[in-house]
């Protein structure tokens, strides 16, 4: 019998080198006629909620709260300066990710239509943070919307909300490390009676393992995660299809 699979959560610091930077003067708006503003609870990984400020911020939290060596999420981190036309300004940053691996990355979530309009800030995002030996991401509705990755997000995060019995949770684990061959989700259901919820429950919270690129059937292929917590960095990068825009980040 496999031990208890149980997340823990742990405090997580933010990154020291990033500290003394500014912190955001703009608070999230609650309420807006324009914007779909709120918070994402996911208490199985860190106690706080995340807010986000559209509905692109939404589904890219949704996706990133999937991702397996995910340990902390920053909103609005910190800001960072720059000029524009000789005047000095600032800029607030969407996230800061930190990885199992203590590895991180700040994050921009942006509309693809509307990164050309904003290249002279994150351009000035991208080389200030390099020089922090610090990587950048401009994350587009093109990576975060393809394929069946935002359906399959929304699915698994609702599911990973509910809790589940510790009978059902160790049955399932303990029927798929005894398996020699491939599994579907059909299999799964058939050898420990867990309903389809269930392991749904599992799989949003990273105990379970399947592909969201595609569509979620009953003939899906379920396994155990691969135990990598290394290079959270470069396999987030792989999460999404994206990769970071400077390459003298060291990473």
């Amino acid at each position: 019998m496999p031990k208890k699979l149980k997340h823990k959560k742990e405090s997580t610091a933010f990154p020291s080198d990033l500290s003394d930077m500014g912190k955001p003067t703009r608070k999230v708006i609650t309420r807006s006629p324009h914007r779909s503003v709120g918070v994402i609870a996911c208490s199985w990984i860190q106690n706080d909620c995340i807010e986000y400020e559209s509905q692109l911020e939404r589904r890219f939290l949704q996706r990133a709260l999937l991702f397996p060596s995910l340990k902390k999420i920053f909103h609005q981190p910190f800001t960072i300066p720059y000029v524009d036309q000789g005047k000095n300004l600032t800029y607030t940053p969407d996230f800061l990710l930190v990885f199992q691996d203590g590895s991180v990355v700040v994050v921009e979530v942006k509309p693809a239509v509307f990164v050309k309009k904003h290249e002279l800030k994150l351009k000035a995002a991208e080389i200030f943070l390099a020089s922090k030996n610090r990587p950048f991401l401009t994350i587009t509705d093109d990576e975060i919307d393809s394929e069946f990755y935002a359906k399959n997000s929304a699915l698994l995060l609702r599911y990973a909300r509910s809790t589940i019995a510790d009978d059902v949770r160790a049955r399932c684990i303990c029927f798929l490390h005894n398996q020699t061959g491939t599994t579907s989700i059909s299999d799964l259901i058939e050898g420990t009676a867990a309903s389809l919820g269930d392991i749904y429950h599992l799989i949003g919270r990273g105990l379970l393992s399947i592909r969201i690129d595609i569509e979620i059937t009953h003939d899906t292929i379920i396994s155990i995660p691969n135990e990598e917590k290394n290079n959270g960095f470069i396999r987030f990068c792989n999460w999404f299809n994206t990769t970071p825009r400077l390459t003298n980040t060291g990473i």
